[in-house]
C-alpha cells in the first residue's frame, strides 16, 4: 500500500494523524512528504518503540518536511526523543479558514461581548495538563515561547489575570477594564491574528515552492529513481527479475 501511495502525486501531505503516513515512510518513499504535526502523532500506534525508531530515521530524510500549527508540538516531539530538523520544520499556524455559514447581521457584535476564560485546572479533561505542567517545570524561563496562549506573538491580544478577584473585575468591567479597554484589546487581537495569518500563508507558499523544486530534482536522481523497492515489487508480481 505504501509503495502505491508513494506515487499518487508529486507531493504527499499527511495531516492530523501522523501515523497515517507510516506505510509510505516504512517504504522509504522518496516523493517529497509533508507531515503536519499534532498531539495525535501516536494515535492508533500499538508498537510505540518501533514507531519512534522509524520517526527518528525519518527526520534525517531530506525529502520529509514537518509543519507544526503551534510551538508546543516541537517540544512534544523532543520529549518523545524525536528531534525535528530545524531546516525542514516550519511553524505555520492556522489561517482561520472556515466552512461555517456566515453569522446573521448583528450576531457577531453579540458574540463579541462574550469572554472566554482559560483555566489550566480544567485542562485535565483535555488530557493536556501533564504536558503543560511538564513544559513549565522544565522551561521556567521560556515556557511562554511554547504556548500560543502566552506567546509573544499573541499575548498583547489577550487579557491576562493573576487572581480570581482580578477576573471578577474583568467580567464586571470594573476599574481599568472599561469598554474602551476591551475595544482596544479586541482591535489588537485582530491585528495580531491578521499578521499571523499572513505569515502562515506566506510560509505555505514558500514551502510548496521548495517542494515543487525538490520533486523535480529527486525525479532525476539516479540513486533515488527508480525506487529500490520496485525491483522486489516487480519480482513479487511476476516471479521474474525486472527488466532494466
Amino acid at each position: 500500500m505504501g509503495q502505491m501511495l508513494c506515487h499518487v502525486g508529486d507531493i504527499l501531505v499527511f495531516g492530523d494523524v501522523t501515523a497515517d503516513a507510516r506505510p509510505v515512510l516504512q517504504g522509504n518513499c522518496t516523493t517529497p512528504i509533508v507531515l503536519h504535526l499534532t498531539r495525535r502523532f501516536t494515535v492508533g500506534v500499538r508498537d510505540m518503540q518501533p514507531y519512534l525508531r522509524l520517526m527518528k530515521q525519518v527526520v534525517r530524510r531530506p525529502w520529509v518536511w514537518f509543519v507544526a500549527s503551534n510551538p508546543f508540538e516541537k517540544y512534544f516531539f523532543s520529549r518523545l526523543g524525536v528531534h525535528l530538523p530545524e531546516a525542514r520544520t516550519l511553524l505555520l499556524r492556522p489561517v482561520g479558514a472556515s466552512f461555517l455559514a456566515r453569522l446573521p447581521e448583528g450576531a457577531g457584535q453579540r458574540a463579541g461581548r462574550r469572554v472566554a476564560v482559560l483555566d489550566l485546572r480544567k485542562a485535565d479533561a483535555l488530557g493536556i495538563k501533564p504536558w503543560v505542567t511538564d513544559a513549565i517545570a522544565k522551561n521556567p524561563d521560556s515556557w511562554e515561547q511554547l504556548m500560543d496562549w502566552w506567546h509573544p506573538d499573541f499575548r498583547d491580544g489577550h487579557i491576562l489575570f493573576d487572581s480570581w478577584d482580578e477576573l471578577a473585575d474583568i467580567l464586571r468591567g470594573k476599574g481599568r477594564f472599561t469598554p474602551a479597554f476591551f475595544q482596544t484589546k479586541r482591535a489588537t487581537s485582530r491585528e495580531l491574528m491578521l499578521a499571523s495569518r499572513r505569515k502562515s500563508l506566506a510560509g505555505f507558499q514558500s514551502l510548496y515552492r521548495r517542494l515543487r523544486t525538490q520533486s523535480c530534482e529527486y525525479a532525476k536522481k539516479p540513486d533515488l529513481w527508480p525506487p529500490k523497492y520496485t525491483a522486489q515489487w516487480a519480482r513479487n508480481l511476476t516471479g521474474k527479475e525486472p527488466f532494466r
